[in-house]
């Protein structure tokens, strides 16, 4: 999750003032989109992982390499998707 917010602000912090270049804009609306659908990814994978141990106690096999696939999987193949559906939905470049 640390790396996901890490990002998250990096992206917005260096290319939130990038709308010169409609191509760079883009790309970077994208990186923002899979950062905060990452983060938010991941602190549901923590909170689930939390209810298991605490409350359940149940130890899921391998949950970090599930919760990894998972929260950065499925982030990326809903941005792709969000993409290729509709480009022009990726960011209000001028």
């Amino acid at each position: 999750m640390c790396f996901s917010l890490l990002g998250l602000y990096l992206t917005f912090m260096t290319g939130v003032e990038r709308t010169g270049n409609r191509l760079l804009c883009n790309i970077v609306g994208s990186l923002i989109h899979f950062v905060c659908l990452a983060s938010v990814f991941w602190m549901s994978a923590e909170a689930t992982n939390l209810l298991m141990v605490k409350v359940f106690n149940a130890d899921v096999h391998r949950f970090m390499f599930k919760a990894s696939v998972v929260c950065w999987g499925l982030p990326g193949l809903i941005v792709i998707t969000n993409s290729l559906a509709s480009p022009a939905s990726l960011s209000t470049c001028s």
